[in-house]
């Protein structure tokens, strides 16, 4: 880990985009030959240097995001959807999926519901299972007695 610090500091002037290749660009004679491009922006956090497995950080990131706006797009969260009026006016401009297309509603403008939204009955039902199966919890707590059931 502290190799790959010290090959880091060495990234200062890097430019992202195509570079002009015709020029070679001259290495100072301590310089070793350089195996990163960039330097990540993670590596200014301030945990970075503690977790036992840093490289699995995007790959958790990203995790997150995506359940979080599967989850919110399901359950219409508020800022969380990805369902949104300009998603909906994509779709008219693209010619696709007219049963989601805005609607007229007099003065105001209706967004109809897709079929992959949960109701409200469906939203307390899924929200309420961790809830009544609490067996989950415990199986999952308890990995190395699962087989004493």
């Amino acid at each position: 880990m502290e190799e790959v610090r010290r090959e880091l500091q060495k990234v200062k002037d890097v430019r992202p985009g195509k570079q002009d290749t015709t020029k070679k660009r001259k290495r100072e004679g301590n310089e070793g030959p350089k195996i990163f491009i960039h330097c990540s922006i993670l590596w200014k956090l301030p945990y970075w240097e503690d977790l036992l497995v840093p490289h699995i950080l995007d790959v958790m990131h990203i995790e997150k995001n995506i359940c979080d706006n599967i989850l919110g797009t399901l359950l219409q969260i508020e800022g969380k959807s990805k369902d949104t009026h300009n998603a909906r006016l994509d779709l008219y401009d693209m010619g696709i999926r007219h049963a989601l297309h805005l609607q007229e509603d007099g003065n105001s403008v209706r967004m109809p519901p897709a079929c992959y939204v949960l109701n409200k009955k469906n939203r307390i039902g899924f929200c309420n299972f961790p809830k009544e199966h609490q067996v989950f919890t415990w199986v999952c707590s308890q990995p190395i007695k699962m087989h004493k059931w």
